[in-house]
């Protein structure tokens, strides 16, 4: 067997499964992370791709590792 492909694409689901299940509204997530309530939704939506800084961030506060937001 071959070595499974490097994951890169972020995936916004495991953001938004996160995020509902800490009981976190948009504004309050946003807050957390430095970003605006619209840019939380353009990450969930998939019309945004988080930065480094911003997906550490994300990362740190929901107790993950970077890599579980990469399908």
């Amino acid at each position: 067997m071959g070595k499974r492909p490097r994951a890169t694409r972020f995936n916004p689901q495991r953001l938004i499964a996160l995020r509902r299940r800490t009981g976190l509204s948009l504004r309050e997530f946003g807050a957390k992370i430095r970003r605006t309530k619209a840019m939380v939704q353009q990450m969930e939506c998939g019309r945004a791709q988080p930065s480094t800084e911003t997906l550490t961030r994300i990362a740190e506060t929901f107790g993950v590792d970077v890599k579980e937001f990469f399908i």
